[in-house]
């Protein structure tokens, strides 16, 4: 897994086709961290975002096999940008997983009706983040 921390580095990084991508969005770094030490294992490119226009910037841009998206953001928020996301033919198919401590059951289901199409509450379980990552990357290409 190689990280990139987009804000850090020019924006013409390159890609490699034959690796999944995962961009992870949220505005705590810690938190940003934590989710690269679960992803650390699989063979995938993976980069992080903490500002919601930059990381839509980043999705449109790298089309990436996997999102896993804070819904609290600074300048555009995790529901704005999964709409954004799912009424867009270029990256509706896109699968964008909810992190965040949105825990209550009408609040699950506000997630799901905004787009996302699975979510974890905050805090997590780092076993059972690492394999729903697994098993939407699965799903994209063989791992």
């Amino acid at each position: 897994m190689k990280i990139h921390n987009i804000a850090l580095e020019n924006r013409a990084v390159k890609t490699n086709p034959a690796l999944p991508t995962i961009i992870a969005v949220d505005d705590d770094e810690d938190s940003l961290v934590l989710l690269s030490y679960i992803i650390e294992d699989l063979p995938c490119l993976f980069f992080c975002e903490t500002d919601g226009k930059a990381a839509l910037e980043m999705i449109l841009s790298l089309k990436p096999s996997l999102i896993l998206l804070d819904v609290w953001l600074p300048s555009l928020s995790g529901f704005d940008i999964v709409r954004r996301l799912k009424n867009s033919i270029d990256t509706a198919l896109i699968p964008v997983i909810a992190i965040t401590a949105l825990a209550g059951r009408h609040q699950q289901e506000k997630l799901l009706a905004a787009g996302f199409d699975y979510y974890i509450c905050k805090p997590y379980s780092l076993v059972d983040l690492q394999a729903v990552v697994k098993r939407y990357l699965l799903a994209s290409s063989p791992i």
